[in-house]
């Protein structure tokens, strides 16, 4: 494929002017898109949601057809292809230890139910990407994720390609080479068309503040850009861009009020700074993915 730039630099210094303008009047900018999210109801079911950017409330679209599937896994709209994937795992075919199966899933966008690519993941090595990110590179037609891969002791957080036929997923490399170690197995991926970039939500510490991350394609190395304020917490939750409107969408919690409410946040993408929206609703927890879906295939 062909290489993705790099340079954190150049890119947030082309994102300035756009995100100043839209951040001073994102609640009048009209994007093209619906923004959906995958997350637990009420029930501690897996659902699917589709979210109202100026509110950030979440109307339920229907249970996925498994509890638990993907409810704090990623989201990707592949625009080529108007497939809406998700990553999660299956109990039909766990590993030999019992574990249930990392696997790649299709979902209807209407009615939220979820249909499982391929076998899951191989035995070996054993690639975890429930809970990870999604993102899907309009530009060079490549479906990336985050997750953990375990080699025997050697456990690492690292960036992967996944297949989208198959749904097995290749290492392209670890989210960093020594401390600071960054976790990004929790939180989600979003890439930039406009800028070429690819971005992430994690933390280098469990303890500390959530951060933003320019992710590189070509080794999995991540580079903050910033870190969220004490109160908003983006660690667990979705990310996606919207190119119509140059804004960055994420998903969180509040620490300064219950761990079961979620919000909608804007994320500045130079600082990594975190704007509340709003809360997703009573019992709405999301905790996974986010991702933009365009009108003709959402409605």
């Amino acid at each position: 494929m062909k290489p993705n730039s790099f340079s954190a630099n150049v890119a947030l210094k082309n994102g300035i002017a756009l995100f100043v303008i839209v951040l001073c009047s994102w609640t009048s900018v009209l994007s093209k898109s619906h923004l959906y999210a995958s997350g637990y109801d009420e029930n501690q079911n897996s659902e699917l949601y589709r979210i109202n950017v100026n509110t950030g409330a979440a109307k339920a679209l229907g249970v996925t057809g498994q509890a638990d599937l993907i409810s704090e896994s990623g989201l990707a709209f592949d625009t080529h292809h108007r497939i809406l994937y998700a990553t999660g795992f299956t109990l039909t075919n766990p590993l030999p230890n019992g574990n249930p199966r990392s696997a790649l899933y299709t979902l209807d966008v209407k009615t939220g139910l979820a249909s499982l690519v391929g076998n899951g993941q191989p035995v070996f090595p054993e690639i975890i990407l429930w809970g990870g990110g999604l993102a899907y590179d309009s530009n060079h037609d490549v479906l990336f994720a985050t997750g953990i891969s375990s080699f025997g002791f050697v456990v690492r957080d690292s960036l992967f390609i996944v297949n989208p036929s198959t749904g097995i997923a290749r290492e392209i490399g670890p989210s960093s080479n020594g401390p600071p170690e960054y976790d990004l197995s929790g939180g989600d991926l979003a890439y930039d068309p406009v800028n070429d970039v690819l971005y992430a939500t994690g933390f280098a510490n469990v303890e500390g503040p959530s951060a933003l991350f320019i992710v590189n394609p070509e080794t999995g190395e991540a580079l903050p850009v910033g870190y969220q304020e004490p109160d908003a917490f983006l660690g667990f939750g979705g990310l996606e861009f919207d190119p119509s409107t140059g804004l960055l969408y994420a998903t969180g919690y509040d620490r300064t009020k219950p761990f079961a409410e979620t919000f909608l946040y804007v994320v500045d993408p130079t600082t990594g700074s975190a704007k509340k929206i709003g809360r997703t609703g009573n019992g709405v927890q999301l905790f996974g993915g986010l991702a933009l879906v365009p009108p003709g295939k959402a409605d």
